[in-house]
């Protein structure tokens, strides 16, 4: 399993759809920022309050891990849309609310994340390395639960660690090699940082401001190129996995 191959394919299968996983991303980001970030806005008493706070309101605490928890199944639906993009079932945007539409499913999937999370969190606690490994074993739950909704939060998590036995080196070294264009994505905006600077300590602040705005629109233009390059990577990954080991899968079932 070659990690040039397996980004390859990636691309090839991104192409006529990377207009739509972009505003897949968009959305996601929308639905997942948007609503605490105009709640804790409000309950600071505005915008200008909200800028110069050092930190939010309990209640605007509340309310964000409760969003949170709520949202968890859509984290699943948002790496779901790419595992269909690469089996070319024309993913659509209302994926993401797949895990809502059976109560116990929603169950489900926010008792997985909470269960990896704890898991984590216990390997952390011993030594900071292991919990980095855990992090790769457990991480093809999220497929996982995509094939076969009928696991169980343990089952999944453990058929994850039974795939990745092995390939967890290979894992790392496919996320490592998107460390360039993660930096490269945050260049147009330092680049419309120092510019802005510039600009309106020699010209004005208006200009400058304008600067730093291109900045950030070049910085969310890579943005919604970058990540469904890299999870439609991760879905390759995950898809490879399987392939490789469908005579061990057709043994157990």
């Amino acid at each position: 399993m070659w990690i040039s191959r397996i980004k390859e394919d990636a691309r090839t299968s991104l192409q006529g759809h990377s207009v739509s996983s972009g505003l897949f991303v968009f959305v996601f980001f929308l639905i997942s920022a948007l609503p605490p970030t105009v709640i804790d806005i409000l309950l600071s008493g505005g915008f200008e309050n909200w800028i110069n706070q050092m930190d939010s309101s309990p209640l605007s605490d509340i309310f964000q891990l409760i969003y949170f928890i709520i949202t968890i199944p859509m984290q699943f639906g948002f790496y779901w849309y790419f595992l269909d993009l690469i089996r070319d079932q024309t993913p659509k945007i209302k994926i993401l609310f797949w895990g809502y539409e059976h109560g116990k499913m929603i169950v489900k999937l926010v008792w997985t994340y909470v269960l990896m999370a704890i898991l984590l969190c216990l390997w952390i606690l011993l030594f900071i390395i292991p919990g980095i490994i855990k992090s790769f074993s457990y991480s093809q739950t999220y497929f996982i639960l995509k094939d076969h909704p009928d696991y169980s939060a343990s089952k999944a998590i453990k058929e994850s660690k039974r795939l990745m036995k092995g390939h967890k080196w290979k894992l790392f070294v496919l996320g490592l090699s998107f460390i360039g264009w993660w930096l490269l994505s945050i260049v147009p905006t330092l680049g419309g940082i120092i510019a802005a600077g510039l600009i309106g300590f020699v010209i004005n602040d208006l200009i400058g401001g304008l600067f730093l705005a291109i900045g950030i629109i070049g910085s969310i233009w890579m943005y919604l190129w970058l990540v469904p390059y890299f999870y439609t990577s991760l879905a390759t990954f995950y898809e490879r996995l399987i392939l490789t080991q469908q005579p061990e899968l057709n043994e157990q079932n």
